[in-house]
């Protein structure tokens, strides 16, 4: 399985959510699709949950999509945790999926997956401490 990967950007979590959800999901049509309509829905990554919290001068948001891979026959899931509650935006992106092979390996899918966010973001990469 892909392990976590965090990173440091500059611009806030709700400007990355919406460039992200812009990327991801401009073709999903509800947040609430049946099982069929995820079915047929294609290979576009769908918006399953957007969670927003603010207090205090600072903003944890939580995506969650998910996509078909066709090379693990079966859905992979993205979690994408944005907050500024240190005062830099922190992005933690955390793969996983519904079916997976014997030694945990999603042959590289949950990798494909969290570079799709990482090119949206990278031009508001911070380097590493």
């Amino acid at each position: 399985m892909t392990k976590p990967r965090d990173f440091l950007i500059s611009i806030s979590p709700e400007e990355a959510a919406e460039k992200i959800i812009a990327a991801l999901a401009a073709k999903a049509r509800s947040n609430l699709l049946g099982i069929f309509e995820l079915l047929t829905a294609g290979r576009e990554p769908l918006l399953l949950d957007d969670h927003r919290i603010e207090w205090a001068g600072a903003t944890v948001i939580s995506l969650v999509f998910t996509r078909f891979y066709s090379r693990v026959g079966s859905f992979v899931t993205l979690i994408i945790t944005m907050d500024n509650t240190r005062g830099e935006t922190a992005v933690h992106l955390a793969p996983g999926g519904h079916k997976m092979f014997v030694d945990d390996d999603d042959l590289g899918a949950g990798a494909a997956f969290m570079k799709m966010v990482e090119e949206i973001l990278e031009g508001y990469l911070l380097p590493e401490a």
